[in-house]
Protein backbone atom coordinates (compact mmCIF):
# COMPACT_ATOMS: atom_id res chain seq x y z
CA UNK A 1 0.00 0.00 0.00
CA UNK A 2 1.07 3.93 -0.80
CA UNK A 3 1.54 5.72 2.36
CA UNK A 4 1.71 9.16 2.09
CA UNK A 5 5.26 10.99 2.47
CA UNK A 6 5.18 14.78 3.78
CA UNK A 7 8.64 14.76 2.45
CA UNK A 8 8.00 14.10 -1.12
CA UNK A 9 6.75 17.31 -2.85
CA UNK A 10 3.76 17.73 -4.69
CA UNK A 11 2.01 14.41 -2.84
CA UNK A 12 -1.65 14.52 -1.30
CA UNK A 13 -2.32 12.16 1.41
CA UNK A 14 -4.62 8.82 1.07
CA UNK A 15 -7.37 8.81 2.54
CA UNK A 16 -7.54 5.56 5.00
CA UNK A 17 -10.82 4.04 5.41
CA UNK A 18 -11.86 2.23 7.71
CA UNK A 19 -12.80 -1.81 7.68
CA UNK A 20 -16.73 -1.07 8.00
CA UNK A 21 -16.19 1.82 5.20
CA UNK A 22 -14.24 -0.64 2.93
CA UNK A 23 -17.00 -3.57 3.78
CA UNK A 24 -19.89 -1.31 2.61
CA UNK A 25 -18.48 0.17 -0.42
CA UNK A 26 -18.10 -3.60 -1.72
CA UNK A 27 -21.30 -4.37 -0.63
CA UNK A 28 -22.60 -1.37 -2.52
CA UNK A 29 -20.83 -2.43 -6.05
CA UNK A 30 -22.03 -6.48 -5.24
CA UNK A 31 -25.93 -5.25 -4.85
CA UNK A 32 -26.62 -5.85 -8.89
CA UNK A 33 -24.70 -9.27 -8.57
CA UNK A 34 -27.28 -10.27 -5.51
CA UNK A 35 -29.88 -9.21 -7.26
CA UNK A 36 -29.43 -11.10 -10.61
CA UNK A 37 -28.31 -14.17 -8.36
CA UNK A 38 -32.19 -14.07 -6.56
CA UNK A 39 -33.55 -13.47 -9.84
CA UNK A 40 -32.33 -16.62 -10.96
CA UNK A 41 -32.85 -18.33 -7.44
CA UNK A 42 -36.70 -17.00 -8.27
CA UNK A 43 -36.87 -17.94 -11.70
CA UNK A 44 -36.23 -21.22 -11.34
CA UNK A 45 -38.48 -21.92 -8.45
CA UNK A 46 -41.02 -20.76 -10.28
CA UNK A 47 -40.51 -23.07 -13.22
CA UNK A 48 -41.15 -26.00 -10.64
CA UNK A 49 -36.65 -26.42 -10.04
CA UNK A 50 -36.82 -27.79 -6.58
CA UNK A 51 -33.74 -25.87 -4.46
CA UNK A 52 -30.87 -28.20 -2.77
CA UNK A 53 -28.06 -26.43 -0.65
CA UNK A 54 -26.27 -29.95 -0.49
CA UNK A 55 -25.30 -31.53 -3.68
CA UNK A 56 -25.52 -34.93 -1.92
CA UNK A 57 -29.31 -34.62 -0.88
CA UNK A 58 -29.61 -33.07 -4.53
CA UNK A 59 -28.84 -36.19 -6.62
CA UNK A 60 -30.22 -38.69 -4.57
CA UNK A 61 -33.34 -39.37 -6.49
CA UNK A 62 -31.66 -38.88 -9.48
CA UNK A 63 -32.22 -41.30 -12.24
CA UNK A 64 -29.46 -43.81 -12.10
CA UNK A 65 -28.14 -42.86 -15.77
CA UNK A 66 -24.90 -40.52 -17.28
CA UNK A 67 -26.07 -36.88 -17.56
CA UNK A 68 -24.67 -34.77 -19.85
CA UNK A 69 -23.18 -31.87 -17.96
CA UNK A 70 -22.28 -28.25 -19.63
CA UNK A 71 -21.54 -24.59 -18.73
CA UNK A 72 -24.90 -22.94 -20.58
CA UNK A 73 -25.43 -19.16 -20.83
CA UNK A 74 -27.85 -18.16 -17.78
CA UNK A 75 -29.64 -16.01 -20.66
CA UNK A 76 -30.13 -18.97 -22.73
CA UNK A 77 -30.86 -21.42 -20.33
CA UNK A 78 -33.97 -19.59 -18.25
CA UNK A 79 -35.23 -18.12 -21.49
CA UNK A 80 -35.20 -21.83 -23.22
CA UNK A 81 -37.33 -22.95 -19.40
CA UNK A 82 -38.94 -19.76 -19.17
CA UNK A 83 -40.80 -20.08 -23.13
CA UNK A 84 -40.53 -24.07 -23.28
CA UNK A 85 -38.30 -23.84 -26.32
CA UNK A 86 -36.06 -26.53 -27.55
CA UNK A 87 -31.98 -25.21 -27.95
CA UNK A 88 -29.49 -26.82 -29.86
CA UNK A 89 -25.81 -28.32 -28.25
CA UNK A 90 -23.11 -27.71 -30.81
CA UNK A 91 -19.35 -26.02 -31.52
CA UNK A 92 -18.53 -22.88 -32.42
CA UNK A 93 -20.76 -20.68 -34.75
CA UNK A 94 -17.84 -18.40 -35.40
CA UNK A 95 -16.11 -20.92 -37.19
CA UNK A 96 -15.23 -21.00 -41.04
CA UNK A 97 -17.25 -23.00 -43.23
CA UNK A 98 -14.50 -25.65 -43.31
CA UNK A 99 -13.92 -25.47 -40.22
CA UNK A 100 -17.15 -26.54 -38.80
CA UNK A 101 -16.40 -30.04 -39.55
CA UNK A 102 -13.92 -30.13 -36.61
CA UNK A 103 -15.29 -30.86 -33.13
CA UNK A 104 -14.19 -30.51 -29.83
CA UNK A 105 -14.80 -31.30 -26.18
CA UNK A 106 -17.87 -28.90 -24.76
CA UNK A 107 -19.37 -30.99 -22.80
CA UNK A 108 -19.01 -33.91 -20.05
CA UNK A 109 -20.37 -36.81 -18.47
CA UNK A 110 -21.43 -36.75 -15.30
CA UNK A 111 -22.84 -40.24 -13.10
CA UNK A 112 -23.73 -39.16 -9.34
CA UNK A 113 -21.33 -41.39 -8.01
CA UNK A 114 -18.82 -39.89 -10.19
CA UNK A 115 -18.33 -36.46 -10.66
CA UNK A 116 -15.31 -35.95 -12.35
CA UNK A 117 -16.63 -34.60 -15.16
CA UNK A 118 -19.00 -31.89 -13.28
CA UNK A 119 -15.17 -30.25 -12.08
CA UNK A 120 -14.32 -30.57 -15.66
CA UNK A 121 -17.49 -28.57 -17.21
CA UNK A 122 -17.16 -25.84 -14.70
CA UNK A 123 -13.31 -25.75 -15.18
CA UNK A 124 -13.55 -25.34 -18.83
CA UNK A 125 -16.52 -23.90 -19.69
CA UNK A 126 -16.56 -20.17 -20.09
CA UNK A 127 -20.13 -19.16 -20.20
CA UNK A 128 -21.41 -16.98 -17.44
CA UNK A 129 -23.18 -13.41 -16.76
CA UNK A 130 -22.73 -11.11 -13.72
CA UNK A 131 -20.05 -13.95 -11.66
CA UNK A 132 -23.30 -16.64 -12.33
CA UNK A 133 -22.60 -19.83 -13.74
CA UNK A 134 -24.92 -22.47 -14.95
CA UNK A 135 -24.06 -26.19 -15.60
CA UNK A 136 -27.06 -28.04 -16.68
CA UNK A 137 -27.82 -31.47 -15.71
CA UNK A 138 -29.30 -33.34 -19.30
CA UNK A 139 -31.05 -36.97 -19.08
CA UNK A 140 -29.88 -39.22 -22.17
CA UNK A 141 -31.77 -38.77 -25.45
CA UNK A 142 -31.74 -39.88 -28.82
CA UNK A 143 -31.78 -36.11 -30.13
CA UNK A 144 -28.57 -35.50 -29.18
CA UNK A 145 -24.81 -37.70 -29.93
CA UNK A 146 -21.85 -37.97 -27.70
CA UNK A 147 -18.16 -38.47 -29.11
CA UNK A 148 -15.17 -39.78 -27.19
CA UNK A 149 -13.06 -37.84 -29.22
CA UNK A 150 -9.59 -40.51 -29.30
CA UNK A 151 -6.63 -38.64 -28.96
CA UNK A 152 -7.39 -35.84 -26.75
CA UNK A 153 -5.25 -35.58 -23.73
CA UNK A 154 -6.84 -36.98 -20.88
CA UNK A 155 -5.58 -34.74 -17.95
CA UNK A 156 -5.29 -30.89 -18.25
CA UNK A 157 -2.84 -28.61 -16.36
CA UNK A 158 -4.95 -25.92 -14.45
CA UNK A 159 -3.77 -23.46 -12.11
CA UNK A 160 -2.98 -23.89 -8.69
CA UNK A 161 -6.03 -22.45 -7.25
CA UNK A 162 -8.35 -25.44 -9.21
CA UNK A 163 -6.70 -28.34 -7.97
CA UNK A 164 -3.27 -28.52 -10.36
CA UNK A 165 -4.10 -31.17 -13.07
CA UNK A 166 -7.88 -31.60 -14.33
CA UNK A 167 -9.11 -35.02 -14.96
CA UNK A 168 -10.44 -34.62 -18.48
CA UNK A 169 -11.39 -38.68 -19.09
CA UNK A 170 -15.74 -37.63 -18.99
CA UNK A 171 -15.04 -35.03 -21.89
CA UNK A 172 -17.19 -35.62 -24.52
CA UNK A 173 -18.15 -33.63 -28.37
CA UNK A 174 -21.70 -33.08 -27.79
CA UNK A 175 -24.61 -32.30 -30.17
CA UNK A 176 -28.13 -31.79 -30.98
CA UNK A 177 -30.96 -30.49 -29.60
CA UNK A 178 -32.15 -30.04 -25.88
CA UNK A 179 -35.83 -30.00 -24.72
CA UNK A 180 -36.14 -28.01 -21.30
CA UNK A 181 -37.67 -31.45 -20.11
CA UNK A 182 -33.99 -33.13 -20.92
CA UNK A 183 -33.04 -30.92 -18.20
CA UNK A 184 -32.71 -32.78 -14.95
CA UNK A 185 -30.96 -30.63 -12.91
CA UNK A 186 -29.33 -26.94 -12.80
CA UNK A 187 -25.96 -26.31 -10.58
CA UNK A 188 -25.71 -22.42 -9.95
CA UNK A 189 -22.20 -21.21 -8.83
CA UNK A 190 -21.22 -17.62 -8.12
CA UNK A 191 -18.52 -16.18 -5.48
CA UNK A 192 -19.73 -16.03 -1.62
CA UNK A 193 -19.02 -12.19 -1.74
CA UNK A 194 -21.87 -12.07 -4.37
CA UNK A 195 -24.53 -14.54 -2.49
CA UNK A 196 -27.44 -12.87 -1.14
CA UNK A 197 -27.97 -13.66 2.51
CA UNK A 198 -30.86 -15.61 2.12
CA UNK A 199 -29.11 -18.56 -0.23
CA UNK A 200 -26.22 -18.84 2.58
CA UNK A 201 -24.99 -21.26 5.42
CA UNK A 202 -23.64 -20.50 8.50
CA UNK A 203 -20.13 -22.10 6.46
CA UNK A 204 -20.54 -19.61 3.64
CA UNK A 205 -20.77 -17.13 6.27
CA UNK A 206 -17.98 -17.69 8.12
CA UNK A 207 -16.08 -18.13 4.37
CA UNK A 208 -16.94 -14.27 3.48
CA UNK A 209 -15.44 -13.04 7.07
CA UNK A 210 -12.20 -14.81 5.64
CA UNK A 211 -12.80 -13.21 2.69
CA UNK A 212 -14.04 -9.73 3.67
CA UNK A 213 -10.61 -9.81 6.78
CA UNK A 214 -8.29 -10.28 3.23
CA UNK A 215 -10.20 -7.13 1.40
CA UNK A 216 -9.62 -5.05 4.21
CA UNK A 217 -6.20 -6.56 4.93
CA UNK A 218 -5.27 -4.91 1.25
CA UNK A 219 -7.17 -1.81 1.82
CA UNK A 220 -10.06 -2.60 -0.13
CA UNK A 221 -8.58 -3.73 -3.31
CA UNK A 222 -10.35 -7.22 -4.82
CA UNK A 223 -7.79 -8.93 -7.09
CA UNK A 224 -9.54 -12.13 -7.57
CA UNK A 225 -7.61 -14.22 -6.00
CA UNK A 226 -8.70 -17.05 -3.69
CA UNK A 227 -11.95 -16.50 -4.48
CA UNK A 228 -14.31 -18.57 -2.62
CA UNK A 229 -17.61 -20.00 -4.74
CA UNK A 230 -20.85 -21.14 -3.50
CA UNK A 231 -22.94 -23.68 -5.79
CA UNK A 232 -26.67 -24.23 -5.18
CA UNK A 233 -28.58 -26.91 -6.75
CA UNK A 234 -31.97 -27.55 -8.52
CA UNK A 235 -33.55 -30.64 -9.66
CA UNK A 236 -36.19 -30.90 -12.02
CA UNK A 237 -38.95 -33.20 -10.59
CA UNK A 238 -41.12 -32.87 -13.45
CA UNK A 239 -38.28 -33.56 -16.03
CA UNK A 240 -37.27 -36.58 -13.97
CA UNK A 241 -40.86 -37.93 -13.97
CA UNK A 242 -40.87 -37.99 -17.14
CA UNK A 243 -38.09 -39.60 -18.33
CA UNK A 244 -39.20 -42.45 -15.24
CA UNK A 245 -41.87 -43.60 -17.34
CA UNK A 246 -40.44 -43.49 -20.72
CA UNK A 247 -38.04 -45.73 -18.84
CA UNK A 248 -40.38 -48.12 -17.98
CA UNK A 249 -42.57 -48.54 -21.14
CA UNK A 250 -39.57 -49.07 -22.74
CA UNK A 251 -38.74 -52.00 -20.10
CA UNK A 252 -42.29 -53.30 -19.92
Amino acid sequence: MNVFNPNRKGETPEIRRSSDEIIDQFEEKMAEHKDRIRSVHGQLQDAGYEYFDDHHRAFLDLPDVEYIVRRESVSKILGAIEKKSDYVIGFDENLSKNEKSAKYFNAALFHKNDRRGLKAAFTEGFAGEQGVSLVTGILPSADVSIEEMHGQPSVYKTHESQGGLLDRSQNRAVSGTVTPNDIAFIIMRFPVHMAPIELMSEKDEERLDDFYSELTDQGGRYTGKNTRFISRVYTHPDAIALFNQKREKRAA
